[in-house]
């Protein structure tokens, strides 16, 4: 067979190559890979460039460094300009596969010859400039191909870049459009982020129903900011747990976040045994509910505070302590907390002047701590309107 006919049915592969995966009968990939050695055997550039993209990328075939280098150099000997552009000043001494510099190489080699993980990996290091300058506008270029490819990342990074106005004009509905792609195929962070939209209306008609389940999707593969999202809509009843399990993922998550609320609660929920481990003991539980009250009260959540006064009252998972009663009930008092005022004259009954004097000194000191991470706390989520 001639090489001009070898090198068509190469052409024609390649040229027909981004339909397979959308047609009714997927051609042999071993026999696809047999003409396409044939004509790089022949001296096809095209051919010699492509396998050494596939071989580095996994791409039709499993991923093999050595095969790869190989075909390239072939591809330089035989006069590649594509190949020339980006390798002519790298010296493949076997420390190429881990060569940070050489790894870039090959994503722009990659991406120049359409490569859909090279286009993904490197527009999204180009979009948030993780090893390299950001650039919106380059990125873009590699992440449009990508995205039409049917890769989920690239689709979401577009979708935050239309969200965003990253390189491209600022348009919700097309940010919601590309996202949506995205969470169809269980991309975390596009569920998060079009729920986050359908919340607040955004491209997207409001709908809590929606945005539930896209957050609920996301959640279940771990995504706190989903479960914290959540739980402030479960605050406000927009959403309702379907179990008490996914309840307290929600709380965790946001009571691990910083939401104070959320500490609370999640000290509730070890406080009173609810939907928590079943061996734990009395004890272990209460040590834990005060762990996350402390956390709340030090935020300045006053129901927190005031629970804290009463278990050094009492010595619940804490050794009693008066004082440190005196002070958590003292700071909940200040924020009108019922109960709060009245435990605080039985302290004051039980307590010494010196204890008084000590006690009342640290809740000036700890209420300006509280006032201080208030003002410093992160905000991960905007106003709900």
């Amino acid at each position: 067979m001639t090489a001009w006919v070898l090198s068509a049915m190469f052409f024609w592969l390649i040229w027909t190559g981004t339909a397979w995966s959308q047609s009714d009968s997927v051609p042999d990939i071993d026999q696809t890979l047999k003409w396409v050695v044939v004509s790089a055997g022949q001296g096809n550039i095209q051919a010699r460039e492509n396998l050494a993209v596939w071989y580095y990328f996994g791409d039709r075939v499993p991923p093999d460094y050595a095969t790869a280098v190989n075909w390239l150099k072939r591809a330089l000997d035989g006069g590649s300009a594509l190949a020339r552009e980006w390798f002519a000043d790298i010296e493949f001494d076997g420390m190429g596969a881990w060569s940070t510099r050489e790894k870039l190489r090959w994503l722009r080699f990659g991406a120049a010859k359409g490569n859909l993980k090279a286009l993904e990996i490197l527009g999204e290091k180009l979009f948030t400039g993780d090893g390299l300058s950001q650039d919106y506008k380059e990125a873009i270029i590699c992440l449009f191909p990508a995205a039409e490819k049917g890769s989920a990342r690239a689709q979401y990074l577009l979708g935050t870049a239309y969200a965003q106005g990253a390189g491209l004009f600022a348009d919700a509905q097309k940010a919601a459009a590309w996202l949506k792609r995205s969470a169809e195929q269980g991309f975390a962070e596009a569920q998060l982020e079009l729920g986050r939209m359908y919340v607040l209306g955004k491209g997207v008609p409001q709908n809590d129903e929606a945005a539930g389940k896209l957050l609920r999707a996301a959640a279940r593969q771990g995504n706190d900011q989903a479960k914290n999202l959540l739980w402030t809509l479960l605050q406000s009843r927009r959403v309702e747990p379907r179990t008490d399990q996914e309840e307290r993922e929600w709380i965790k998550a946001a009571a691990e976040m910083g939401d104070p609320e959320a500490q609370a609660r999640y000290g509730d929920l070890w406080f009173t045994g609810k939907k928590v481990p079943a061996h734990l003991t009395s004890f272990s539980s209460n040590r834990m509910a005060v762990f996350w009250y402390l956390k709340a009260g030090r935020r300045g959540n006053p129901r927190a505070q005031y629970q804290l006064a009463q278990m050094f009252s009492r010595g619940d998972g804490v050794e009693t302590s008066l004082e440190k009663a005196f002070v958590w009930t003292s700071l909940a008092a200040r924020q009108n907390n019922q109960g709060a005022s009245e435990l605080q004259k039985v302290l004051i009954d039980k307590m010494s002047a010196a204890q008084l004097t000590r006690a009342r000194r640290a809740v000036d000191k700890v209420d300006a701590q509280a006032q201080a991470q208030e003002k410093t706390q992160v905000l991960y989520l905007p106003p709900l309107n």
